[in-house]
Order: C-alpha cells, then sequence, then structure tokens
C-alpha cells in the first residue's frame, strides 16, 4: 500500500477535524484495496454525517463484490441506522452485490431474511427468482410477504404459478399476492384472480383490502369475461371499493378496445375519483367521465387540472373534444380566485391556436366576440395578483385570441414590471412566431433599460429579420 494511502486511512480513523475525516473518505473512492475498505466501511459509524455520505458514497462509487463483501454483514446489525447504509450501499453496487447477499437468505434471524429479500427485490433480475421462490414457504408471515412483494418488483412471469399457488396455504396474503400479480402481469393470473373475485363476493364481511387488490389487479389482466363479471356484481361493491371496480372496467374496456358504456349512477363515483389518491384511478376516471356530455363533468374536469403532468394531458385531451369547453373555462375564470388558474388559461390558448389552424382557410371566427371580451376582462382583472409564470400562459394566450388588443394590454402595464420579466417577455414573443407581436415589441424599443431594448432588437429579428428596417436604427 502507498505511504500517502496509508496516511489517508490513519486521517480518516483518528484526525479531529470532521471536514478533514470527510475529505479522506472521499479520496478513498480511488483505493479499491482490502484495508481502504474496511476503515471506509468503520468510517459508516462515524459521529459525523458529512463523514459517514462520503464514506457511503466512496464505497458505492467503488462498487463490486469486494464491496459488497465487507459491507453485507451489517444488514445483521442491531443498529438499524448502520442497516440501511448497508442496504441502500448494496442496492446501488447492484447486480455485483447478489452473491454476497445470497447467504443471508438462510440466516436463522428472520429479520435478517427479511432484509435480505428486500434488498435482492430492489436490485431485480429475473435470475433471482428461483432464490426466492422457497421463500414463499418461510415459516415467518414477514418474510413470506417480503418475498411476494419482491417476485412482484422483480415482474418475472416465472413466478406467476408459484404465487397462486401459495394461496391454498396461506389466505392472509391474498392482497399482497393480488399486487405482485399485478405488477408482472401475466395473463395466467387472470382465472385465479377472476375466481378469486368470485370467492370474495360471496362473502358476507369481506376483507375490503383483499378485494380492492384483486381488483386492481384484474384492471391489469383482466378480460371481457372479467369485466361483465364486475359489471354484474358492482351494486354489490362497497362504495369505498366501488371507484376500484369502476377502474378495472375502464381500463379493461380499452385494453379489448371495448366500447365505454356507462349509466348514470356511477357518475358520482367518477367525479370523487378525480382527486383518488392513485394516479392510475384518477386517470380511469377521466376516461370514464368522457361518457358524460353535461358541463358539470367539463368544471369538474377544470378543476382538477393542475395536479400532475399526465392526468392534465388526460384532462386536455378530453376538453379539447367537449363542445363547450371555451365557454365553460372563461366562466371559471370569471367566477374562480384570482392568482391561479394557469392551467385553465393555457388550455384556453391550446383551444384558440388549435380551432385557428382548423379554420384557417376559412373566414370564420374561432371564438364568439363576447366570450373574447370577457377572456380579456377577466385576465386583465388576474394580472395584478398572478405570479410572472402565470403572467406569461396569459400572455400567449391574449396572442392567441386578439394580437391587436394583447400589443395594447402589454403596452399599458408591462413596462410597469421588472426588467427581467420583460426580458423573458420579449424572448416569449420572439419566438412565438406570432406576426402581431410586433408592434408592442417596436414599443418596447423605447424602454429606458437598455437590456430590455437589447431584448427587443433580439425578438424582432426573430420574427422577421428580413422585414425589419428599424432593426438597422
Amino acid at each position: 500500500m502507498a505511504p500517502e494511502t496509508k496516511h489517508t486511512l490513519v486521517t480518516l480513523l483518528t484526525h479531529e477535524d470532521a471536514d478533514t475525516r470527510r475529505l479522506a473518505a472521499e479520496k478513498l473512492a480511488r483505493v479499491n484495496e482490502r484495508p481502504a475498505l474496511a476503515a471506509l466501511c468503520m468510517a459508516l459509524e462515524d459521529d459525523s454525517k458529512g463523514v459517514r455520505d462520503a464514506a457511503m458514497r466512496s464505497l458505492t462509487e467503488l462498487g463490486g463484490i469486494s464491496v459488497a463483501r465487507t459491507i453485507v454483514y451489517h444488514i445483521a446489525d442491531n443498529d438499524i441506522v448502520m442497516r440501511n447504509l448497508a442496504a441502500k450501499i448494496l442496492m446501488n453496487i447492484g447486480e455485483c452485490a447478489v452473491p454476497a447477499i445470497l447467504p443471508y437468505l438462510r440466516d436463522h434471524d428472520k429479520d435478517v431474511r427479511k432484509f435480505g429479500v428486500d434488498i435482492l427485490g430492489a436490485i431485480g433480475g429475473e435470475h433471482l427468482v428461483k432464490n426466492l421462490l422457497p421463500l414463499l414457504r418461510d415459516d415467518d408471515p414477514n418474510v413470506r410477504v417480503a418475498t411476494i412483494e419482491a417476485l412482484g418488483n422483480i415482474g418475472s412471469e416465472e413466478a406467476t404459478v408459484s404465487l397462486c399457488e401459495v394461496l391454498v396455504t396461506d389466505d392472509s396474503v391474498l392482497a399482497a399476492v393480488a399486487d405482485a400479480l399485478k405488477n408482472i402481469g401475466d395473463s395466467r393470473a387472470r382465472i385465479f384472480l377472476l375466481e378469486t373475485f368470485r370467492e370474495l363476493i360471496a362473502i358476507k364481511n369481506r376483507d375490503s383490502l383483499s378485494l380492492y387488490a384483486v381488483l386492481d389487479a384484474l384492471a391489469v389482466v383482466g378480460d371481457k369475461s372479467a369485466q361483465a363479471e364486475i359489471r354484474e356484481h358492482l351494486s354489490e361493491i362497497d362504495t369505498r371499493i366501488r371507484l376500484i371496480a369502476l377502474h378495472a372496467i375502464i381500463e379493461i374496456g380499452e385494453r379489448e378496445q371495448l366500447v365505454l358504456t356507462l349509466d348514470g349512477s356511477v357518475r358520482e363515483d367518477l367525479l370523487g375519483g378525480l382527486s383518488h389518491e392513485n394516479e392510475q384511478v384518477q386517470l380511469s376516471c377521466v376516461k370514464g367521465l368522457s361518457a358524460y356530455a353535461d358541463n358539470a363533468v367539463t368544471f369538474a374536469f377544470l378543476d382538477a387540472l393542475g395536479q400532475r403532468e399526465d392526468l392534465d394531458f388526460s384532462l386536455i385531451c378530453q376538453l379539447a373534444n367537449r363542445p363547450d369547453t371555451s365557454v365553460c373555462a372563461v366562466e371559471w375564470l370569471e367566477r374562480s380566485v384570482p392568482g391561479g388558474g394557469k392551467e385553465v388559461i393555457g388550455l384556453l390558448g391550446k383551444l384558440a391556436t388549435s380551432h385557428v389552424r382548423q379554420y384557417s382557410e376559412q373566414e370564420s371566427a374561432a371564438f364568439d366576440a363576447d366570450l373574447v371580451n370577457r377572456l380579456f376582462e377577466t385576465l386583465e382583472v388576474r394580472w395584478g395578483t398572478s405570479d410572472e409564470n402565470t403572467r406569461e400562459i396569459m400572455i400567449e394566450t391574449m396572442f392567441a385570441f386578439d394580437a391587436g388588443r394583447s400589443c395594447a394590454f402589454l403596452a399599458d402595464r408591462v413596462t410597469c414590471e421588472d426588467p427581467y420579466f420583460q426580458v423573458r417577455l420579449l424572448e416569449q414573443l420572439g419566438s412565438s412566431g406570432n406576426s402581431g407581436a410586433r408592434d408592442f415589441l417596436v414599443h418596447t424599443l423605447a424602454s429606458p433599460e437598455e437590456m430590455v431594448r437589447e431584448a427587443a432588437v433580439v425578438a424582432l429579428r426573430r420574427l422577421d429579420t428580413e422585414s425589419n428596417p428599424w432593426l438597422n436604427q
């Protein structure tokens, strides 16, 4: 070992200054030798969090089976902090750590076996299934559940039959098995899940968690026959679980390309589901509500905007195909609290742009003039209480409807804004391709702020470098 390395080891283990020990731990990330690995492992118990974190990063960076074998014994440590640190390092090392972990699946301590299963489930890899399957018969129920979850996380179809068979001797793990089968997505689980659904429906005081898990799994692997059975028993399902049944009906229908038909009795369930904690259920509710054409659903969609990007995408696709969306959106802005609503404002801009493209060869107006007036009035009211991001969206939407009115609005208000906001807005207008923005850009050339004037010149050049003679003035 090089003298410099020896000095670094001594510094890491003995120096009184925590920052000096941390720097030593970071240096050892380049030394893949047993003494260095041992020192870094000892540093995981350092009093300083900075040193512990540096040691963990260095061990992870070094990686490989040597590090795994040096650190793995800590998963049996009595100190939960050390156990978790060791687990995190082993997960980060990944596949190389597997041979070091496998012996712990046979440890006499049930908690160690469970911890080993959890780590392997996080690392993943279909080749691990053969090592995990025997633990489905482990004496400890927590180990069995951890194994089921790990197999579900790995997602190998090889485990499907074994997971179904485990319920013959242990029906207490039904919810865990159903969730694992959902993650695996193997169609062979369909018959088992459907039969389990029938059995649960027949039980008066059935376990809600198990029924939830089975329905959630059928949403992934069920077919039209499963959908028909769920529909048949929908009225028998508790209101707390009915939304998951509807989620299964809708997802199966989409996958099997079935025509979606829902009666009015489930409309309120679907509306409530727009705020459900399960993201997939939320998306199903959006799809299901497309069957109802009333404006109450349109307003509910507008209310739901802004939660998540994927949900917004689904909502906007639905809203774009609803006949009164623009009217409802303007009304929504009129009656909502000023300061928010940027998603609804942006939606109106998208609708206007789409309409302009659709009717570009015709000279018919995209939106009623009164509706446009109402929109501008409510945006003008909202301007003072909106943040900069919302204002940028407002401007984009205004120009989509009426460039001339937008220029007049900007000339009256934006020059009072922060110069950096003005610059960002000018950049936005310059890249918008909207020639109607030119009047405002020209107006901004007279700004007292040099950076604003320069931004206006650049924006004008982007709009049309050949037809703007003032650019050379």
